[in-house]
């Protein structure tokens, strides 16, 4: 017993030692695991990230690098189908990690073998990687849960430190410590197709196709020089001035083999958020996600004629971050931000950071800078979509940048009233609940613009203006709406998305009528709540009794450079008059081009060649003078002589319901 007695020297008892060395070990045994499981994860996670890097690196050394012109115009490639893992290095560092096996179509990579902390990662066609014995089926991209998350597992080289991108590619740009897209979303193709679509003696994109492309789908040069020679109307004078070899290269400032090389990049960052299809853009510095409307939410003045632009005085500032965010569905998800107006002379402006000019108050709602657009791409990039739309830059003076129907960009008055596509911050943690971010004609939970912070998978019933928010979709009596806005007694007012068809298949023009003030018994306002009234409810009195018949329509005298508030004053307007159909008003949401027109009910490219211009409810300062929407986009005063098309407003009874959709292009309320 005398072993088990107090050891004064160390004061513990040979059975508490023996206690506290068992409990170590199974400590050990416990931790150890763990420990190397932690330190495996984290070489699991560095292998991921080093090749991401080595993917982004080559991509962006295939896009930017690769083609090296000589004296004679000839060039070389390394980025080809003969690529070898020997011709990486010259690409990129590859660190620690070794090629195992590289293919390159002339186009993409088609396949990608790296050996990294000594694993194995493959890459898959969603451009994520396999590890090891991983199939590629089971790399799932995350298409729901936090919109940041969704983000960057769909464009993992969106990572930010807060000081830009931290893999630099051809697919994305830093900007003020964020990480936004950069590409087009159209392919090589697709934009020489669009480019020659309609012009002379190419009718379809069939006679294109037959034209200048063989039976294996090989571009053919000379028939497109022949052609453009003659009924192109380029001349070889116009060749010659120029300094380039061939017509294409005049036209395109490139080969053929650099345009149809280009790839679609960015096809899949649609999202649908409180009745406006968006784009995301990118993640900013701080974490949240940066969005941009896929349409000009409305024209106006940015500000008054003849005085220096600044964004915190401006009326756009106000539209959009009165007007506008208040109509918008769960608005709490937007972040605050403060937004960067610097000046610039330069319509090729690229700065990534805002050395002067911050604005000195924070908005939930900005629009992009001309910097953002040119470093995305320019006209080529998504973020042209074929409409005048104003940029929060300023140029000089009483002058402000916009982005024209080309993809140009050029500085306007900012008493003109341009597009305004709306710019918003969301929460990194509020939920996309479906969709993959393509677009097409139909759209699912699967498939479709992505869904963010609602459930679109369900049917929607209940009173419209219980349910609906503006700019959803709303169909009645089998004709396509979106709302503008709802009144105070609860009715709901619709705008057509489309333009009157007097003949099935042709848009009906015509004239205001013999002043700008509209009436039911003469001009316009007679033609709209007569001939249009029956057309748009197949001439149903059920139909009808859905519609408020003595809605009170409001004009009001606007000239160029005025504050929007006096286009939608109500309290003291200049007449109103009693109506069931009238227009929209310059300065109300949807005052523009709608999306879904532009793209054919997103079935195609954006394209102005599909819009129509069309007369609204807003007379000007003179008797002859009313306000139209153009075709690209913007709005301006027109001669009540003009002939142009109509997009009826109808105002539904505020107890109206839904008996199904919700809300969506491809699901529209049905009431």
């Amino acid at each position: 017993m005398g072993n088990l007695k107090k050891c004064k020297e160390f004061g513990f008892t040979l059975i508490e030692l023996l206690a506290v060395i068992i409990i170590l070990a199974i400590v050990a045994l416990i931790a150890t695991p763990i420990i190397l499981d932690v330190v495996e994860d984290a070489r699991i996670s560095a292998g991921r990230s080093e090749a991401q890097m080595i993917l982004g690196g080559i991509n962006n050394y295939c896009a930017t690098e690769d083609v090296k012109y000589q004296l004679d115009n000839s060039y070389t490639k390394i980025c080809t189908s003969d690529m070898d893992v020997d011709d990486v290095p010259t690409m990129v560092n590859l660190g620690n990690s070794t090629i195992e096996s590289i293919k390159y179509n002339g186009t993409k990579l088609t396949e990608l073998v790296i050996k990294s902390n000594n694993h194995k990662f493959t890459l898959c066609a969603n451009n994520q990687f396999a590890m090891d014995n991983e199939e590629c089926d089971a790399v799932a991209v995350i298409t729901t849960g936090p919109i940041k998350d969704v983000v960057l597992s769909n464009f993992p080289y969106l990572a930010t430190n807060g000081n830009g991108c931290v893999t630099p590619t051809a697919n994305n740009y830093s900007y003020m410590g964020g990480c936004y897209l950069k590409g087009s979303s159209q392919s090589g193709k697709d934009i020489f197709i669009a480019g020659l679509n309609g012009a002379p003696g190419l009718d379809s994109i069939d006679i294109i196709n037959q034209k200048f492309f063989d039976s294996d789908g090989n571009f053919i040069v000379e028939n497109f020089e022949n052609w453009a020679l003659t009924d192109g109307g380029i001349s070889e004078d116009d060749l010659s001035s120029a300094g380039v070899d061939t017509v294409f290269e005049l036209i395109y400032q490139t080969t053929p083999e650099e345009l149809f090389a280009q790839e679609a990049t960015v096809t899949n960052n649609s999202l649908w958020y409180s009745g406006f299809l968006w784009r995301i853009m990118g993640i900013n510095a701080d974490g949240t996600v940066r969005l941009i409307t896929d349409e000009n939410v409305t024209t106006i003045p940015w500000g008054a004629s003849n005085t220096a632009q600044n964004w915190d005085g401006s009326y756009a500032k106000d539209w959009l971050n009165n007007y506008f965010y208040s109509r918008l569905k769960g608005n709490n998800i937007i972040e605050e931000e403060t937004w960067c107006s610097e000046t610039t002379t330069s319509n090729s402006s690229a700065r990534t950071t805002c050395a002067s000019n911050l604005s000195t108050e924070k908005s939930k709602v900005g629009l992009m800078t001309l910097d953002e657009y040119n470093l995305a791409g320019g006209n080529s990039s998504y973020l042209n979509i074929g409409q005048v739309q104003r940029t929060m830059t300023p140029c000089s003076g009483s002058r402000a940048w916009s982005v024209l129907t080309d993809g140009s960009a050029n500085y306007t008055d900012v008493s003109y009233t341009n597009g305004l596509r709306a710019v918003i911050n969301v929460n990194s943690n509020v939920t996309i609940t479906g969709g993959n971010g393509t677009l097409g004609a139909t759209w699912s939970s699967q498939s479709g613009p992505y869904i963010l912070n609602e459930d679109k998978n369900v049917e929607v019933t209940g009173k419209l203006n219980e349910k609906t928010i503006s700019g959803e979709y709303v169909l009645f009596a089998g004709r396509k709406y979106r709302v503008v806005d709802k009144d105070s007694t609860g009715n709901t007012k619709l705008i057509l998305d489309g333009y009157y068809e007097e003949i099935s298949g042709t848009i009906y023009n015509m004239s205001y009528g013999s002043n700008n003030t509209f009436s039911t018994t003469t001009g316009i306002g007679q033609k709209l709540n007569g001939d249009v009234l029956n057309w748009l409810t197949n001439n149903s009195e059920t139909e009808k009794s859905k519609l408020v018949s003595n809605y009170t329509w409001y004009q009001n005298n606007f000239d160029y450079g005025q504050n929007y508030t006096i286009s939608l004053n109500e309290e003291n307007p200049t007449r109103s008059i009693q109506a069931t159909v009238g227009l929209i008003r310059v300065g109300e949401m949807l005052s523009s081009q709608s999306s879904s027109i532009l793209t054919n009910g997103y079935n195609g490219t954006s394209s102005y060649n599909n819009a129509k211009s069309y007369w609204t409810m807003t007379p000007y300062t003179s008797s002859s003078g009313a306000w139209g929407v153009y075709y690209t986009g913007y709005a301006n005063s027109r001669d009540v002589s003009d002939t142009i098309g109509l997009r009826a407003v109808i105002v539904v009874n505020s107890d109206v319901t839904i008996t199904g959709g919700n809300g969506t292009w491809s699901s529209p309320y049905e009431i």
